[in-house]
């Protein structure tokens, strides 16, 4: 199981940064891929299967029942997300938005308004 870490501000974690390679929540730098839940931040995220992205690699995400999730694609929306995968989060009840990882950054505090709690970036 991946170890967490806890956000600093006891509120959700803040993207203050992306770029290729490198994402930095509430200030400290991550060179490999995260999951950001509403209290903890997941590194060193690693999917099943390359560049797609499987229910299976998605158990933080279930187990937090967010109302939606942010797929950060990567740099060059190289991460694919199978239609399974997706009908697996609308099925229980969960939106999803997939685009890429500066994209996705942008939308951060927008969909944190909206109950947005877990962002996956690659």
């Amino acid at each position: 199981m991946a170890s967490t870490i806890k956000s600093r501000a006891m509120s959700s974690p803040h993207v203050d940064s992306y770029r290729f390679g490198e994402i930095v929540i509430d200030s400290q730098v991550f060179n490999k891929d995260v999951i950001i839940l509403p209290e903890r931040v997941i590194p060193n995220w690693r999917r099943l299967s390359g560049h797609n992205l499987a229910v299976k690699d998605l158990k933080e995400v279930f187990d937090a029942n967010p109302e939606m999730v942010l797929v950060g694609q990567g740099a060059h929306s190289r991460m694919r997300v199978p239609l399974q995968t997706e009908q697996a989060l609308k099925d229980a009840g969960i939106e999803v938005i997939t685009q890429s990882s500066p994209e996705v950054c942008k939308l951060t505090t927008n969909c944190a308004l909206r109950g947005a709690s877990s962002w996956l970036f690659t």
